[in-house]
């Protein structure tokens, strides 16, 4: 069973300049758990990130880390093992093991913030994905927001007159798109699920934006064939290219090694190589084939998709996106697509060039589109990894100029009769 253990500063301070340093354990019971541990330090003393005392400023840190320490050792074994045993456990068992000496009063239970809530979660999603900060961190600007509108909120105050009310601010305050709020949804959504409540009526899919589209083949073809200025936009344009066959997420795309690749007999085809892959997001286990064209590629590149990284090994997918713009432009995808925004409840309509927006996201819609109308919907669903089928159409991009020649031949047949 599975118990993390985290320390934080209570966010008030006493006279002396002090705040209680606080432990909060989630995965002991259905809400987390939080309880004075009884230390306290000067806010400007505490290490947010490492959860501890910084030995400068305070004089005794150690002992106040090494007791933390023993603490959090403490209550994660017993709570382990007993929940192992099926026992229930909580905050009568969290005070015997945290201070079994304290003469508890009637403590008034902490009401968690939406903030609270969110620090538990950013901690268990980096412990199975400590790569994934861009993400915590794009949730956390959110939360920011919410904080700066409804200090103290609170994941029951989430209401639907409270987020309309809110849209409004940040339409005004930031002059934000209403369909950038839908980010902002799927936090309110996240929030409540955590604090137990009902989530499902808040409803995130009312003014999604209808500007995705897929490449065509010749135009994948292109962006692989254009000689480039610079390798960086080389690189980019060829991971783009090799993520058009493989229609993987950013997130499985940019930690594939060269041992998820394996040789695979088959019939028809003889060997070929094939992508294994446990999927960050479903955690289910795909296989798809490496065509010609990405074969080609990621052989070059060592059997690694060439996304952008730092000196440390972490993939920069804002720098990636950058590059892929650049390169699209330099191979002239100038194809219009359309675009639709919304602002302060009006839709706003119009196209623009395909190197404006293109995104790592378009390789999976380019993929799924290729491979339904050439194969059929239910390979373009596995080869997706969708979990639901019917999330699938949701990448299915039509034909527009086959649909308008398909009308034209009906309506020939039509007036002549036929």
């Amino acid at each position: 069973m599975s118990v993390s253990i985290r320390f934080y500063l209570h966010n008030k301070t006493s006279k002396d300049g002090k705040s209680i340093i606080y432990i909060r354990v989630h995965g002991a019971s259905p809400l987390p758990m939080a309880l004075s541990t009884g230390e306290s330090v000067v806010r400007e003393a505490w290490n947010h990130e490492g959860q501890k005392v910084t030995g400068r400023k305070v004089r005794y840190s150690t002992e106040i880390n090494a007791r933390l320490e023993r603490m959090a050792h403490r209550v994660a074994s017993e709570f382990r093992e007993r929940l192992d045993a099926g026992e229930e456990l909580g905050p009568d068992d969290l005070r015997l093991l945290v201070r079994p000496q304290a003469k508890f009063q009637q403590e008034k239970p902490r009401l968690m913030t939406v903030r609270d809530f969110y620090e538990d979660w950013a901690a268990w999603y980096l412990q199975g994905k400590p790569n994934a900060g861009d993400y915590t961190r794009g949730y956390k600007q959110i939360v920011d927001k919410m904080h700066e509108h409804s200090p103290k909120l609170r994941p029951k105050d989430i209401s639907l007159e409270w987020i309309e009310t809110f849209e409004r601010w940040l339409k005004t305050e930031y002059t934000l798109a209403s369909n950038t709020l839908l980010r902002y949804r799927k936090v309110y959504r996240l929030v409540r699920k955590r604090a137990g409540l009902p989530f499902d009526w808040i409803e995130t899919g009312s003014m999604r934006a209808s500007d995705k589209f897929a490449l065509w083949w010749e135009e994948v073809l292109q962006l692989r064939d254009h000689t480039y200025s610079s390798e960086e936009l080389q690189y980019a344009a060829e991971a783009f290219v090799i993520n058009c066959e493989l229609g993987l997420r950013w997130g499985d795309m940019e930690r594939v090694r060269p041992d998820h690749f394996f040789e695979q007999k088959t019939n028809t085809h003889g060997t070929v190589k094939v992508l294994r892959l446990t999927q960050g997001k479903t955690q289910d286990d795909v296989m798809v084939p490496v065509p010609p064209v990405a074969h080609a590629l990621l052989e070059k590149h060592g059997w690694l998709i060439p996304v952008p990284r730092t000196r440390t090994g972490t993939s920069y997918r804002h720098k990636y996106v950058d590059n892929l713009k650049d390169a699209a432009e330099e191979a002239k995808l100038v194809r219009k697509v359309r675009t639709r925004k919304v602002y302060a409840d009006k839709v706003v309509e119009g196209s623009t060039p395909i190197h404006k927006k293109i995104s790592t996201h378009i390789a999976r819609h380019t993929a799924g589109t290729l491979m339904e109308r050439h194969g059929s919907r239910e390979l373009a669903s596995v080869l997706l990894g969708h979990a639901e089928r019917g999330t699938t159409q949701h990448y299915i991009h039509r034909d527009q100029v086959r649909l308008v020649e398909q009308m034209l031949e009906a309506w020939d047949k039509i007036e002549k009769g036929v």
